[in-house]
């Protein structure tokens, strides 16, 4: 037998016990570490144990698309009849907002922004004036660019109105309005929002006024409370000054 062929065979002896036990073991541990890639690692038992986010809060308020109006107002120096009407309602208490608007906050149209704010037995804290005027005027896509520095007082017959000259800005260009806020703690009722007419302020003022003395009840059986609030306002003398067209007379052709 030549030595290239005694190595050869050398080469081909068998392992024996021990390297059998060996080779087998080796081969175990790899093929379970190549199958541990493959299994998905099971999380940690605090991880899996912890309980869900807490879920979202309710919003305080809903939309009351269904309710009947509250309130009404008669034509005025604004429009003839509402353009917009809206209302939402307190999800855990017995407050509601209704919000009237009348023409468009455009320049060179008469506008009347209105809400009423029919609150329970507690109205929560009240904001400061001017930045009641703010949440307004965003209401109608308007910001606020400037307000004179302290409201006035307009007497109406449903009771003393703060009222302040503000200039606003929308998507068509700047105007000047007046803001109007009034609190009545008998029933609690917050009436405010924006009057703007291109007009000078004397006129504005009288066409608000007037506007405002229009305000009345729409279903009295369904706040008997402020149905007596506006029954008590009609008893007084008005004091709307101003004669306004309720609607300009169209041009004979």
């Amino acid at each position: 037998m030549s030595h290239a062929y005694r190595l050869l065979a050398a080469g081909r002896r068998p392992l024996g016990l021990v390297g059998c036990v060996l080779v087998a073991g080796a081969v175990a541990g790899f093929l379970g570490g190549y199958a541990g890639l493959d299994e998905p690692r099971s999380a940690p038992a605090a991880l899996a144990s912890a309980p869900d986010p807490d879920p979202a809060p309710a919003p305080a308020w809903f939309e009351d698309a269904q309710g009947a109006r509250l309130f009404a107002m008669q034509p005025n120096a604004f429009g003839a009849a509402p353009a917009f009407h809206h209302a939402r309602r307190q999800a855990t208490g017995p407050g509601r907002i209704e919000q009237l608007a009348f023409g468009s906050p455009d320049p060179g149209s008469p506008h009347l922004r209105l809400s009423l704010f029919r609150a329970g037995d507690d109205a929560g804290a009240s904001v400061s004036f001017w930045l009641e005027m703010a949440r307004r005027a965003g209401e109608a896509g308007l910001s606020l660019e400037r307000a004179a520095a302290v409201p006035d007082v307009a007497p109406t017959r449903l009771g003393a109105f703060h009222v302040g000259a503000l200039r606003v800005r929308g998507a068509e260009g700047a105007r000047t309005c007046l803001g109007f806020r009034h609190e009545a703690s008998a029933p609690l009722l917050v009436i405010s929002g924006l009057g703007c007419m291109d007009a000078g302020e004397r006129e504005t003022r009288d066409a608000l006024v007037c506007a405002l003395e229009g305000l009345a009840i729409a279903d009295r059986s369904a706040d008997p409370a402020a149905a007596a609030f506006f029954a008590r306002a009609r008893s007084r003398a008005p004091e709307c000054r101003a004669r306004v067209a309720n609607v300009a007379p169209e041009r004979r052709r």
